[in-house]
């Protein structure tokens, strides 16, 4: 019995999706090595590399489908998510990712056929927000730094109205920023990230919030060059970050 899998190998998020894949690998052969289906068939497993791309991930799902696959575990990402359900859903093939998250995804026509093994971005949003409530004093100015995509915006849809009951008015501070793969060159994405930490810096905040994937490690990096030049430092905040940028917390720390 055939299963495949979508997941980001190569590229910007092959550090979100390696992981899972390897996952994949051990369950496959875990499986294999203890049981079988009925009438001792196997599972084999087909993976495809969507790079983080929604196109390339719908269009490996397609490949996937057409050569009989009946189930796919993936994607990684939120956005590459939707466009693959639309593919899957309509073939009948199961789908199910381990890290998806945007609450978009319970809402589709899918036929029941669609899954996560994660709480949705309501769930996110509420740890995230009980978190900064937690904390001593309560902060009183906080950032959140968004990936401008379906998994950013869609989660700070559901952590703004939850922070508005913890913070004072104006107390959170909102800035946008692009994907990593969509800028043209190293500079206009230094520019751009630049821009971004100089006005979080300005707001000194308590807390920062990152609402994103990978990127974190170099906004938190530029975040803290621009704090090393500061004459005098201020206190340095608080990150928190978002489950999608959990891979990058080693190399944070690092």
């Amino acid at each position: 019995v055939y299963i495949g899998s979508v997941l980001p190998s190569t590229g910007t998020y092959d550090s979100f999706g390696v992981p899972i894949e390897n996952a994949v690998q051990l369950a496959v052969e875990d499986f294999n090595s203890t049981t079988t289906l009925p009438g001792g068939k196997r599972v084999a497993w087909v993976a495809c590399d969507s790079q983080g791309i929604s196109s390339e991930a719908a269009a490996a799902a397609s490949e996937l489908v057409a050569a009989g696959v009946q189930a796919i575990i993936g994607p990684a990402l939120s956005s590459e998510t939707v466009d693959v359900a639309n593919v899957t859903a309509a073939s009948g093939v199961l789908l199910m990712s381990p890290t998806a998250s945007a609450r978009v995804l319970g809402q589709l026509n899918d036929n029941g056929l669609v899954w996560r093994t994660v709480g949705n971005d309501a769930t996110q949003a509420a740890g995230i927000a009980d978190r900064i409530a937690a904390l001593e004093p309560v902060p009183e100015r906080v950032v959140a730094l968004v990936k401008n995509d379906l998994y950013g915006q869609t989660l700070l849809d559901d952590l703004a109205p939850r922070l508005s009951s913890v913070l004072p008015s104006n107390g959170l501070g909102t800035l946008l920023y692009r994907d990593l793969d969509s800028f043209s060159s190293t500079d206009e994405l230094l520019s751009e990230y630049g821009a971004r930490v100089a006005s979080a810096f300005d707001a000194d905040p308590e807390v920062i919030v990152i609402l994103g994937s990978v990127e974190a490690r170099e906004l938190v990096l530029f975040y803290l060059e621009a704090w090393s030049n500061a004459d005098p430092r201020p206190a340095l905040p608080r990150f928190l970050v978002s489950s999608e940028a959990v891979p990058m917390l080693e190399p944070i720390v690092e």
